[in-house]
């Protein structure tokens, strides 16, 4: 066993009293929030079907803070109440406490809680709440599923299990839509390049919607399974990556009518084939910025103003669309995403081939100014290499969200922030 150290943050009470626990000093629920963020983190999960993983991770050390020598002078009743609560605690719900001796001139020896802890990944997870060992046991069936497959299609199986384990709350985020995911992969792996329309895939249950729902989640388990051959690096397209028909997809954009072949029209609503869009001349419309967004009503409230284009992403079909438009890198390009790690990270990717593409409305003082219309991410965006490509005050604030800074997975829609607040950023 190779024991990792989590130290917590304990909890407080503000009372004192003979047999109040002191400030400082951990309680029970420290023990239950290491466990909360062994499960979002996703390192229970993988311990609970990993056999590495659980080496790697149990037993789980997690410090206690308690009294010092003169404290328990000076709150013995308070410390001997503390001592066993815990041991209670532990008895009850069957963690390990360590403990370790405490010598003082008036009391003597005295035996201290200062370790607790939690000796396998079973343990762990049953110190959580019922809903989340719902979720840990709806996981096991999607490993399951996947090892089902180990017979008819090992290399699927094989790469489901690998993206599972590495992304345990991607694959439960996407869990009604596994089974169809990895029958995909398996067509794909039989049929290598197959030259058909995405929605002439003969699986049941698979259509255009499941591959927008999750593009992200297919094409990590197509990369893990399928050979170097068979995969396009450098295509900027799902289809062409891995060898479907590709449609040339219809984008939304508002203008000046003009701008946009609607000399009638002040204002105008459009849509384009790509294939029009990468053909624009900004120079030529008088367009010298452009405003991307991720939400039909935030494409609605952008206000209009001379020299602006107004052009819907469709989530991380963003960098899809940047990538068949060069020409936005003649014009200022604003980015007006969700507050969440899926934002930041479509913002970083579209850094990665237009670099000067400012982000709006999505700083840390539209995140805390709006604390009553945030929501909860149900998986975020794991870490990518492109994330270094953020501002440092945008890279702080994605960190800050990952690490559960003001609660797990918080999250602020882009469609929830005030109009007057829009109008005067966006003005």
């Amino acid at each position: 066993m190779s024991p990792r150290e989590h130290d917590e943050q304990p909890d407080t009470v503000s009372s004192r009293g003979a047999h109040t626990v002191e400030p400082g000093w951990s309680q029970p629920s420290t023990i239950t929030e290491a466990a909360r963020r062994a499960f979002d983190s996703g390192v229970l999960l993988r311990a609970l079907h990993n056999a590495n993983a659980r080496e790697q991770t149990f037993p789980m050390r997690i410090r206690l803070r308690g009294p010092g020598r003169d404290e328990i002078v000076d709150h013995f009743a308070a410390a001997s109440a503390w001592t066993r609560k815990l041991r209670d605690d532990a008895r009850d719900r069957g963690w390990r406490l360590a403990t370790k001796t405490i010598t003082s001139r008036t009391l003597g020896r005295q035996e201290l809680p200062a370790v607790a802890w939690l000796d396998s990944p079973e343990i762990t997870l049953g110190l959580l709440d019922a809903p989340t060992r719902r979720q840990a046991a709806r996981f096991a069936d999607l490993v399951a599923a996947a090892r089902c497959l180990e017979a008819t299609a090992p290399d699927t199986a094989r790469a489901a299990l690998v993206v599972a384990l590495a992304r345990p709350h991607s694959v439960l985020d996407a869990a009604d839509d596994w089974p169809a995911a990895l029958a995909v992969c398996a067509w794909v792996v039989e049929h290598p390049r197959p030259d058909v329309d995405v929605r002439q895939v003969p699986v049941p249950g698979v259509d255009t919607k499941l591959l927008e729902r999750r593009r992200g989640l297919v094409s990590t388990l197509l990369d893990e399974c399928l050979p170097e051959q068979a995969i396009d690096t450098g295509a900027t397209t799902f289809e062409q990556r891995y060898g479907f028909v590709t449609r040339d997809r219809q984008v939304q954009l508002r203008g000046a009518g003009r701008a946009l072949g609607v000399p009638w029209a002040d204002h105008a609503n459009v849509a384009w084939p790509l294939s029009i869009l990468a053909g624009f001349d900004p120079l030529e419309a008088g367009i010298s910025e452009v405003v991307l967004v991720e939400n039909k009503v935030s494409f609605a409230a952008v206000p209009t103003a001379v020299g602006r284009l107004v052009l819907f992403g469709g989530g991380y079909a963003a960098e899809d669309t940047a990538a068949q438009a060069p020409w936005l890198a003649q014009v200022r390009l604003r980015y007006w995403g969700d507050i969440d790690t899926h934002g930041l990270r479509i913002l970083a990717r579209l850094k990665r081939s237009l670099p000067h593409v400012e982000s709006v409305l999505m700083d840390r003082k539209t995140l805390l100014e709006n604390r009553d219309k945030w929501g909860s991410e149900r998986a975020q965006a794991e870490p990518e290499d492109v994330d270094t490509l953020l501002t440092r005050d945008e890279a702080e604030l994605l960190t800050q969200l990952r690490d559960g800074t003001w609660g797990v997975g918080v999250r602020l829609e882009q469609e929830h922030i005030p109009l007057v607040d829009v109008r005067e950023k966006l003005a």
